[in-house]
């Protein structure tokens, strides 16, 4: 069960339309890239004040990728390119103002659908 938690200083920018799209494009990129089924992968976006170095103005964003295993040096750098991009694209979020952060948990740490899954 993947999560990815978008916490982003621009959510009251964007439309209805822009804040799904954006969901289904983070979610195909967690389909694709850690083979995990899109019916168990949650997308969850979130406005805050979020800075680098003091300014809040700057479109910024702070992602966690959250999984029960699937994560690797090779999957995470592919998921940095995509996210970097998608943000790029939907959030004029650069490169510079992006920090993404994976946990790799066990299924004892998380629940669902009435149960843990570990």
């Amino acid at each position: 069960m993947p999560l990815v938690q978008i916490t982003t200083n621009v959510f009251e920018t964007l439309s209805k339309e822009q804040r799904s799209t954006l969901v289904k494009e983070v979610t195909s990129a967690v389909v694709s890239i850690f083979s995990k089924p899109s019916s168990v992968t949650c997308v969850s976006l979130a406005d805050a004040t979020v800075g680098f170095g003091g300014d809040t103005e700057i479109p910024t964003a702070f992602v966690v990728m959250s999984a029960i295993g699937g994560l690797s040096n090779e999957n995470n750098d592919k998921f940095v390119k995509e996210v970097t991009a998608i943000f790029a694209k939907h959030l004029n979020v650069a490169s510079d103002r992006l920090f993404i952060n994976f946990t790799d948990f066990s299924g004892q740490n998380w629940g669902f659908r009435n149960s843990i899954l570990g």
